[in-house]
């Protein structure tokens, strides 16, 4: 390892030298009086070694309006170019004492999932909220709408 400056070092290893697609390691420092430390004290640290940080992204989704006699069918379209690990919408309803419910959302095409949230989980007494989240193979994951701008779609339920 490499001293960049005080208490601060840094290892480089080569790609080539990476044959897999994570790396274990442990870090062990030893004082000019020969005491050692490792980190973590027992076992080691394991890290996913990928070249796509790019998270999936909902590139079309048109909000619903529906009536509580039958389900609520969602789709939305996916940009991605990695594998998905799954599509989830998440829901309930405005009521804050219900609990978040999530489903997996179903492919129906080339980058096209749909969900159907069960008509018995609606209620004209109140609106349903709903978000979808999508995370990739890799780890890389993303909400939509982005909870940062927009919290979640709202669907009014009528009788």
């Amino acid at each position: 390892m490499q001293n960049v400056k005080k208490s601060i070092f840094n290892a480089v290893i080569p790609a080539e030298k990476l044959t897999r697609d994570h790396i274990e390691y442990y870090i062990q420092a030893e004082d000019d009086k020969g005491n050692k430390v490792k980190y973590p004290e027992h076992g080691s640290i394991k890290t996913c070694i990928y070249d796509n940080y790019r998270t999936p992204v909902i590139a079309e989704h048109i909000p619903v309006e529906q009536h509580r006699a039958s389900p609520i069918e969602l789709k939305i379209k996916l940009d991605d170019d990695s594998d998905l690990a799954f599509v989830k919408v998440h829901y309930r309803t405005l009521d804050q004492n219900t609990e978040l419910k999530e489903i997996k959302m179903k492919r129906t095409g080339e980058k096209e999932y749909s969900v159907k949230l069960p008509a018995k989980d609606l209620t004209p007494l109140y609106k349903e909220m709903y978000s979808f989240e999508a995370v990739n193979k890799n780890g890389n994951g993303s909400f939509y709408p982005d909870p940062y701008t927009k919290r979640y779609f709202v669907i009014n339920i009528t009788k």
